[in-house]
C-alpha cells in the first residue's frame, strides 16, 4: 500500500512564498497616457507673415473615403482636389486667384476659406486676425499626409470659427495652404457654428488630394 505523507512545514511555506512572488510580478500591459491638450491662445494672438511655416509631422494618408454622393472640386492649376457635400457651393472669384471659399448652401454666410499658393509665390493667403473670444485646441485632423491642429474661437460659450493650425500657412511639398470655417453673419453675438457643421467640414479638409 502507498502512503501518501503530509507535505513538511518548511515546504509547505516555501511553497505559499513562491506563489506570492509570482503573483506580484508587473503586468505585461502598458498604458500610455495621451498628449496634454494645448493651452489656450488668447484672442489677440494675429497671425502675420513673420511667422514660420507649420512644422507638421507626416502621416498615412487617410483611408476612408467621403460619401458616394459628394462631389469633387479640382484645381488643375495648382494641382490638388477635395470633396464636398451636395448642400455646400465652390465659389471661386478671378481677382482673387488664390483662394476658393467653399459656402453653406442654407447658410451663406458660413465658408471654409482655403488659400493656396506655390512656395516661390509671394500671394497673401494668411488670414490678418479673429474674432472676438479666445482660441481653444479640440482636436486634430489629417490634411494631405499632415496632422493638423482644430483650433476653436470661442465667445460666451459660443463656437463661432475653426481655424486649422492657427490659420498659419501650412507647406506641402511645393505647395502653401490656409483653411478656416467662418461664419461671415454681420450679427456675430448669434453665430454659432454647430459640432455636426463642424465634423462635415473636417471630412472635407481630410479628403484633400495632391492631382498631377
Amino acid at each position: 500500500m502507498r502512503i501518501t505523507r503530509p507535505l513538511c512545514p518548511v515546504f509547505s511555506l516555501l511553497v505559499l512564498v513562491m506563489g506570492a512572488c509570482a503573483s506580484a510580478q508587473p503586468s505585461a500591459h502598458v498604458v500610455r497616457s495621451s498628449p496634454s491638450p494645448p493651452s489656450p491662445v488668447a484672442s489677440d494672438r494675429t497671425p502675420t507673415a513673420a511667422v514660420p511655416l507649420l512644422s507638421a509631422t507626416s502621416l498615412p494618408p487617410a483611408t476612408s473615403s467621403p460619401p458616394g454622393r459628394w462631389q469633387t472640386y479640382a484645381h488643375t492649376t495648382y494641382g490638388f482636389s477635395f470633396c464636398y457635400p451636395p448642400d455646400w457651393t465652390v465659389e471661386e472669384k478671378p481677382d482673387v486667384p488664390n483662394f476658393v471659399w467653399l459656402k453653406y448652401q442654407p447658410r451663406p454666410t458660413l465658408a471654409l476659406s482655403i488659400g493656396f499658393r506655390r512656395s516661390t509665390e509671394e500671394a497673401p493667403i494668411q488670414r490678418t486676425g479673429v474674432g472676438a473670444g479666445e482660441l481653444i485646441g479640440k482636436g486634430t485632423v489629417l490634411f494631405l499626409g499632415r496632422e493638423l491642429s482644430r483650433d476653436v474661437l470661442v465667445y460666451q460659450g459660443k463656437e463661432k470659427a475653426v481655424l486649422y493650425s492657427y490659420g498659419l500657412e501650412i507647406a506641402v511639398d511645393d505647395l502653401i495652404f490656409t483653411l478656416s470655417l467662418d461664419d461671415h453673419s454681420p450679427d456675430y453675438e448669434s453665430v454659432v457654428i454647430e459640432q455636426d457643421i463642424q465634423a462635415q467640414v473636417d471630412e472635407i479638409v481630410e479628403s484633400f488630394e495632391l492631382t498631377p
